[in-house]
């Protein structure tokens, strides 16, 4: 272990203690605080730190007295942007801090300061700080903290990094809470009280729901472990402390007969199925017919339209049922259900839609249609079609209800499903042959920009988001003007839509970007075409024209970008990359 000698004033800034082994350092002497500084070594440091930084308020130099009212806001603003984190949502707010960790709380206040009028922007660097100094002190060998509060805090920092871009830390932290979730998965939490093991497998799916993106390995051990601990207990339970039927996640049959933490669960489970198809090629990998009973595209869609179908009038996507999930403090659970599912169904959908269409006529396949997509069923294409802006349109509406109600779910989650319904509303809008009865197309698409610009102004995240759609919008702005190339429709029918692998926590990567989209437009117009709803501005620059720009010299510069190494791919073989 690393031992140091340096005073609180100096190890809380995180800057070099200078001094001669005696008081006062010369940081303290020169801001006038000779007589509070008190040299310390690491051991002595952790033992002297106050533990009771939230709830005694009492005031020294860095520290910071958050009110109760304040503390019990942030709980709420928190499950309310990441309806994952299970541990939060209680009927009764005392319930809740009783079973918190005073440090967990203060994450909590750091994760949901954005959104609350009460701190200033030096407050929320302060907290950020004091969080940051507290989480590694406990998690470098501090008995006095749980395994339990450490992965709770582990969580909410892990957030707070990759909400702010931080990727290195955010992976740093998921590695504790990864050790943190492997040594408590291994205790009999049989002897525990109701409410203690409640709690504690909360916790355990709030982490494995909120790391999906991060975790290694295949899905079968990604899906071993969902199916290890019991299904959270409805709120009302949890309440009177009495359980119901206990269930697994593969005990699941009916979504009538399960809670909405349940359902949140099974359908998570669907996504990363989904999602899992498209990252190993889709239809590029997947050669059989998405119409042929034995595809695993067949397959998912079949347990996607069961889920659906299952759903009883409360759990249903509807005004009332929306109203009452939100007066019971889980409207954003509800809503991210519906999102996980539409969102869910439009990713396998549009896997076989091009990137643009080849002419102004009704919907067809892709464009280098495999023969086993050569003889369709009677109106196959436009029916999917039809599916991915209908479910677009959806999920657009449970956008603009976060906006009519003020209450939104910035989550990574969230932010990949508004940019992934943008870009397919502003499809229809700039093709709109391809579903001739759809209506409205750019007020829906308002809808998600809304979102999107409401997250990129609270966090670093947000902004990467709303700056791919931009660049999507101008390649459908080019592509619906005839001011892209044969070639570069060749490559945008190629591409993967990189974000499906960042729709949880995980930061998009440095050395994978699109394509600056400028060099391949051939035209010098500005691109400045938008619904009425956003106001696009794009730059004016004079693009090289596709085949002009990939000469040998700009070879290596596009394998950088698209995350290849130096090898440089024939364009039937680029199967990392999608569009839309």
């Amino acid at each position: 272990m690393r031992v140091s000698i340096a005073c609180r004033s100096c190890r809380l800034k995180k800057t070099k203690c200078i001094h001669d082994g005696k008081a006062p350092c010369h940081s303290c002497r020169v801001r006038g605080k000779e007589s509070t500084c008190i040299l310390h070594s690491t051991q002595e440091f952790r033992k002297l730190r106050k533990t009771n930084i939230i709830s005694q308020g009492k005031r020294e130099e860095s520290e910071i007295h958050i009110p109760d009212a304040i503390i019990k806001s942030s709980i709420e603003f928190a499950f309310q942007h990441y309806p994952e984190l299970f541990f939060l949502s209680s009927l009764r707010y005392q319930e809740v801090v009783e079973n918190l960790d005073e440090l967990v709380i203060l994450g909590v206040c750091v994760l949901s300061a954005p959104f609350t009028s009460y701190f200033t922007a030096q407050s929320r660097k302060l907290l950020a700080s004091r969080l940051e100094v507290e989480v590694f002190g406990k998690i470098d060998g501090d008995p006095s903290m749980n395994l339990l509060s450490i992965l709770q805090v582990s969580i909410l920092v892990l957030l707070l990094n990759w909400q702010n871009r931080k990727m290195h830390k955010g992976y740093l932290l998921g590695g504790f809470a990864e050790r943190a979730f492997l040594l408590l998965s291994e205790q009999d939490y049989r002897h525990k009280t109701y409410l203690e093991k409640e709690f504690m497998i909360r916790t355990l799916w709030s982490y494995q729901l909120i790391t999906i993106s991060l975790r290694k390995g295949s899905l079968e051990e990604y899906k071993t472990r969902l199916c290890k601990f019991p299904l959270p207990q409805e709120n009302s339970e949890f309440l009177f402390r009495h359980a119901s039927e206990i269930y697994h996640l593969k005990d699941f049959k009916s979504a009538t007969t399960h809670n909405i933490f349940a359902l949140f669960i099974a359908v998570t489970e669907l996504w990363a199925d989904c999602s899992s198809w498209v990252i190993q090629g889709g239809r590029q990998h997947f050669l059989e017919a998405p119409w042929d009973e034995t595809s695993e595209w067949y397959k998912l869609d079949k347990r996607l339209n069961l889920f659906k179908s299952q759903l009883g009038p409360k759990e249903s996507l509807n005004i009332q049922s929306m109203d009452a999930f939100f007066s019971l403090g889980q409207g954003t659970l509800y809503c991210c259900t519906h999102l996980a599912l539409l969102t869910s169904k439009i990713l396998i959908h549009r896997n076989y839609m091009p990137f643009i269409p080849p002419d102004n006529e009704v919907a067809k396949g892709p464009t280098d249609p495999s023969p086993a997509l050569r003889k369709p069923p009677r109106n196959w294409w436009s029916h999917s079609a039809r599916t991915v802006f209908e479910y677009a349109r959806e999920a657009a509406l449970i956008f603009n209800e976060f906006k009519k109600r003020n209450v939104y779910c910035c989550s990574t989650f969230a932010g990949f499903d508004a940019l992934t319904c943008a870009s397919t509303l502003f499809y229809i809008d700039s093709f709109p042959s391809y579903d001739p009865g759809f209506k409205d197309a750019a007020l829906y698409y308002g809808y998600c920009v809304d979102f999107l610009k409401y997250y990129k102004n609270n966090w670093e995240l947000g902004s990467y988001y709303y700056q791919f759609l931009v660049q999507t919008v101008a390649m459908f702005k080019a592509a619906s003007d005839n001011k892209l190339t044969t070639l570069s429709i060749s490559v945008f029918e190629n591409m993967k839509d990189e974000l499906v692998d960042v729709a949880n926590v995980a930061a998009p990567s440095t050395g994978t970007k699109r394509i600056q989209i400028e060099n391949l437009i051939d035209t010098t117009d500005v691109l400045t075409h938008c619904p009425t709803t956003v106001s696009g501005n794009f730059p004016n620059t004079t693009g090289e024209g596709l085949e002009t720009w990939m000469n040998q010299k700009n070879r290596e510069k596009l394998c950088s970008l698209f995350g290849w190494e130096n090898e440089w791919p024939a364009f039937d073989n680029i199967n990392e990359y999608w569009g839309i």
